[in-house]
């Protein structure tokens, strides 16, 4: 699977720029926080002490459409608060507010400073270049392996990426040898190790496969099953398995919940939890995945369907953005700040336009994308409107 610019990437929908007011979270019945729940609403409060942030001024970057119909993909920042607006795919390409144009690059995560990228596919296939915040070519195969294919990528709770790599000449129904390398903010190789894993699965014939590396260090890797699983998963689940930063296994492949609603998959979308730990999105809604155990548990109440939560404020709290890819919804987007425990704090909220989604830098950076008029008149142009650092 391939990494997506700002958590995931989805078609906009609309024309036109949106603002954004700062409004209380409400709910219905008498949740703690409510007037009828005095001690709820101070418990609440002391819990989101210092959880809303104050929005700065709006600020835009303008950049040219994609492909023939000029429509627009996704918006990021890198670590120093670079804008980068993204469409991986569709004869698109990356520009930034620096100057930069990337043309036929896919973009493959922000870094400290500029970005990577690997040649527009479905997937990376051996190549990944680093790049400064204009485009520069810093080192041309900062990453490269002739013999590893790259069959999907995550992050790093605590900073950096991973991505699983698989041998194409190796016979999987005898064996797999699967290949985690971790990369830092500055995309320099980490570490590089080898897993053999009994099978073909996961890495072969799965429909879809996610990893990330928890706040404690340890590697989760998902895929989905299908039938004849040699793990014993049962087809339309997900299976998953930790490894320490060795490689080595903390469990078993295990069963992590249904993988489908229906005929429909709907996910997986990994991510990291606050002091370690994974939320996976599964049939039923989102499920935790404690750090090195062999089995899921509930998610927090406020990680809710349609919603996909990110680490802001150093560590502090949730930002759940929505999850449009997944959901034919077009009501006005937001994001919601939610504490560790689950307790919303409060949500940001656009202005009554539709279809609007957000994504969330590697800064905090939290941005937003349009597609608007250009000099042609003909809805061309990509106006990223973003609000700087305030998630940080």
């Amino acid at each position: 699977m391939q990494a997506l610019a700002g958590g995931t990437t989805m078609r906009n929908w609309v024309a036109g720029l949106v603002g954004v007011t700062l409004a209380v979270a409400c709910g219905g019945g008498t949740p703690p926080g409510s007037t009828s729940d005095p001690a709820g609403d101070t418990r609440r409060s002391d819990l989101c002490a210092g959880l809303m942030p104050k929005l700065p001024a709006a600020q835009t970057f303008v950049s040219p459409g994609y492909g023939s119909d000029g429509s627009c993909g996704s918006a990021t920042t890198d670590g120093m608060g670079t804008v980068y607006s993204v469409e991986n795919g569709r004869g698109g390409g990356i520009y930034s507010n620096a100057g930069g144009i990337v043309k036929s690059e896919n973009l493959f995560v922000p870094l400290a400073s500029g970005f990577s990228t690997f040649p527009q596919g479905m997937m990376a296939t051996g190549t990944i270049s680093v790049r400064g915040p204009d485009g520069t070519l810093a080192s041309l195969g900062s990453f490269v392996s002739d013999r590893y294919v790259t069959v999907f990528a995550g992050e790093q709770a605590n900073g950096g990426s991973v991505i699983v790599a698989v041998n194409p000449g190796v016979d999987c129904s005898k064996t797999n040898d699967l290949q985690i390398i971790r990369f830092d903010d500055h995309f320099a190789k980490t570490s590089d190790v080898h897993v053999l894993n009994r099978g073909c699965t996961p890495g072969y014939g799965s429909e879809e496969n996610d990893i990330l590396v928890d706040a404690q260090d340890r590697t989760l890797m998902v895929y989905v099953a299908q039938g004849g699983d040699i793990h014993g998963v049962p087809a339309g689940h997900y299976g998953a398995g930790w490894f320490d930063p060795a490689g080595k296994a903390l469990t078993d492949w295990f069963d992590a919940g249904a993988s489908h609603q229906g005929s429909l998959l709907v996910g997986p979308v990994l991510v990291p939890l606050i002091g370690g730990g994974a939320a996976l999105r599964s049939a039923s809604g989102w499920v935790t995945v404690p750090s090195g155990a062999a089995r899921i548990d509930p998610a927090p109440a406020g990680f809710t369907p349609g919603k996909i939560p990110h680490i802001v404020l150093g560590g502090r709290a949730y930002a759940m953005t929505d999850l449009r890819s997944l959901s034919a919804d077009q009501s006005p987007s937001t994001v919601e700040i939610v504490e560790p425990g689950g307790a919303s704090c409060g949500v940001l909220t656009t202005a009554p336009t539709t279809g609007e989604y957000f994504t969330i830098g590697k800064d905090g950076t939290l941005l937003t994308v349009a597609n608007t008029a250009g000099a042609s008149g003909r809805l061309d142009m990509c106006t990223t409107t973003y609000y700087p650092r305030v998630l940080e």
